[in-house]
Parts: structure tokens; sequence; C-alpha cells
């Protein structure tokens, strides 16, 4: 429990790191457990608490990872988490992870879940597992088998329930029960939707989301 403790975000994290069902509560920090990860596996982990600055001004910001910005033969994989974190920034704002982009590699988020959160972006690119994916087409982010329940995903410009923006992204058996998604801008810049906000290929996934834009 870090309620009342003075803890920043894991600056730079490569390796293996098992949870074992722990929930790390009282987390408060600006872009997440992990700012960044590369070369990472990270499993069976749950926390709980706020995530972001008071001005909503942080870029790359998520409940476990942050960003992971990959190059050729480096990955991430997130498995088995839980997020019941309040999830706010500017831009690239996910429940599990903020920002996913690479060149190459096998880089996936599976089995996760986001519960009763708020997740918020002032700007765009916002989402209930992840904010923003920018793949490769011969080797495309996968987002399998995730979940939001509940809260809201709230985003100026682009929010998904799942994924916001999911450029050469395959989101595969995700789900949305129930959590709003309100994105405020007008006309064809609104993009909101309740598994992705724009781009991706989606599989078996289900929404009963309201969504508002």
């Amino acid at each position: 429990d870090l309620t009342d403790k003075t803890f920043s975000s894991i600056t730079s994290f490569s390796g293996l790191f098992d949870g074992n069902g722990h929930t790390i509560s009282g987390l408060s920090t600006t872009n997440g457990l992990f700012a960044t990860a590369t070369n990472a596996r990270i499993y069976d982990l749950t926390v709980a608490g706020t995530v972001g600055d008071e001005d909503s001004t942080a870029i790359k910001v998520g409940g476990i990872v942050g960003n992971s910005t990959l190059t050729a033969g480096e990955y991430l994989y997130i498995s088995g988490c839980t997020n019941m974190c309040t999830v706010t920034g500017s831009q690239y704002v996910g429940g599990i992870v903020g920002q996913l982009q690479y060149t190459d590699g096998i880089n996936s988020i599976e089995n996760c879940t986001v519960e009763n959160c708020e997740i918020s972006s002032t700007s765009s690119a916002v989402g209930g597992v992840l904010g923003y994916s920018y793949g490769n087409s011969s080797s495309m982010n996968t987002v399998k088998n995730c979940g939001i329940t509940g809260g809201s995903v709230n985003a100026s410009y682009i929010g998904g329930g799942i994924v916001g923006n999911a450029f050469q992204t395959n989101v595969i058996g995700c789900y949305n029960y129930g959590a709003t998604i309100t994105v405020t801008a007008s006309g064809s810049s609104a993009q909101a939707g309740g598994i992705t906000g724009y781009n991706g290929k989606i599989y078996s996934c289900f929404s009963s989301a309201d969504v508002l834009a």
C-alpha cells in the first residue's frame, strides 16, 4: 500500500515483472507504474489509485506502462493485469498502456481488465486499455481478450473503449461492458467507438457502451 508514501514512476524497465496476483494500492504517479518499458514482460498485477497530473498536461500515461516505443527486435508483453486507477493526461492515455509504438517485433496486451475507472484525455488518443497504438503492417500490435467494465473514457478528439487510435493493430475478443465513451469535439474530428475510436482490425469483440460524440 503506497497511500501517503512518496513514489515516482519506475523510469525505465526491461525484463520480467511477475506480480504474482498482488495489488499495488494507493498508487499516485504521473505516467504509470512504469513510465517506459522495453523488452519487458509484465504479468499478474493489479494497480489502484491515481495516475496523471493535476492539470492533465502529461502525455503517454497508462495505469501499468506510460510509454513503450520499440525498435526492431524489441518487444512488450503484458498479461493478466488489472487497473483500478483513475488515469488522466493530455494525449496518449490508456487504462493499461498509454502509447505502444514500434517498427518490428511481437507486442501484445492480453487478458487485462480495467474496472470502474475514469480514463480521460484533454486532447486525443485515449482508450480504456491502450491509448495510442502504432504498429507495423507485417507484424501488428495485438490487444487480445481484454476488457473494461463500467467507468468512462473521455477525450476531446479520439476515444475508444479498448483502444483510442489503433493503427495497424488487431483487437481480438475484447469487451466493453458499460464504460461510457465521450468525445467532445464536433464534426469529422470527433472519432469515438465502443471498441476503438479510430483505425484497427476488430475481431469477435462486444460493446454495450453508450458512445457520445
